[in-house]
């Protein structure tokens, strides 16, 4: 495989579209299976190109031009990308800052999740694996991830990245996803948010929805049902309600959501670092050996 069939006309080409096109488009299940079939005409891994339009999402999942116009400016033509998603998921398990490696406790749980960034690695040095190992693999951390601590969401996200990128790229977004999931409750144990909260929390906001649609049944043509009735109340103007019966409940929530919100950023900061950088080593290796 040669990214950009190893023509630097392909990407100077590419790199004038996505300068041409801004904002880009959000990121949709449609938009991703428009990448994959964009990644088959360039050459490129679609795992590596997925993962680069996940990383670069701001907020409204509205991707980043600026990074993007990086990842392909990075990309070097006639490159073998392959590798790549491989040893971004190894770095998330042990390499990043806030590595899921530190998160899973129970050594058994945390050799099984090793045995899968292992595969990886052998993945990203030219042996293929597989479907009955990765099969294999998915089914013992399937069972060892089961419960809802830190640990497991940690491993849950290694469980995701149990499969072979070449045929299931999407894949490597799981593996995201499970990062920040894994984080999230992180965050949640470490501010003492604990599953009651939710529970509660859930309860009194559903409460007041079935109070508001109450109103409106009781009063079907009256000024509840206009223009600004309870049926078009937003999230904010609910919680506003729920904050005069639990007003620390809404405050210790906000701040716990507000935290989770610093981590992703600073999540998506390192893992864009670290596929530019990984990017940038294949550049000088062209051959595909990217370390």
């Amino acid at each position: 495989m040669m990214a950009f069939h190893g023509d630097a006309k392909v990407k100077t080409d590419l790199l004038k579209r996505i300068a041409g096109v801004v904002p880009l488009p959000r990121m949709t299940p449609t938009a991703d299976r428009s990448l994959i079939a964009m990644a088959a005409d360039l050459e490129l891994p679609a795992a590596v190109v997925l993962l680069a339009a996940h990383l670069a999402k701001e907020e409204g999942e509205v991707p980043s031009a600026a990074f993007a116009s990086e990842v392909v400016s990075a990309i070097h033509p006639g490159a073998d990308l392959r590798p790549i998603g491989h040893l971004w998921t190894a770095w998330v398990w042990e390499g990043a800052d806030e590595s899921l490696h530190a998160m899973v406790d129970p050594p058994p749980l945390r050799q099984v999740c090793a045995a899968v960034i292992d595969m990886h690695r052998r993945e990203a040095g030219g042996q293929a694996i597989g479907r009955g190992e990765w099969r294999a693999a998915r089914a013992t951390l399937g069972s060892a991830a089961e419960g809802n601590d830190v640990a497991s969401a940690a491993a849950a996200a290694i469980g995701a990245a149990a499969w072979d990128y070449h045929a299931t790229p999407g894949a490597v977004i799981d593996v995201l996803n499970g990062w920040r999931k894994a984080w999230a409750e992180r965050v949640r144990s470490i501010m003492g948010w604990r599953k009651e909260d939710s529970l509660r929390l859930q309860g009194l906001i559903l409460e007041q929805q079935q109070a508001a649609e109450a109103r409106i049944e009781a009063d079907p043509m009256g000024e509840t049902a206009g223009a600004d009735g309870y049926r078009r109340r937003r999230a904010e103007e609910i919680l506003s309600l729920v904050r005069e019966v639990d007003e620390s409940l809404v405050r210790r929530n906000a701040e716990v959501h507000a935290r989770i919100s610093e981590c992703f950023s600073g999540l998506r900061r390192q893992g864009r670092r670290e596929l530019l950088a990984l990017l940038g080593r294949t550049a000088a290796h062209p051959a595909g050996s990217a370390g």
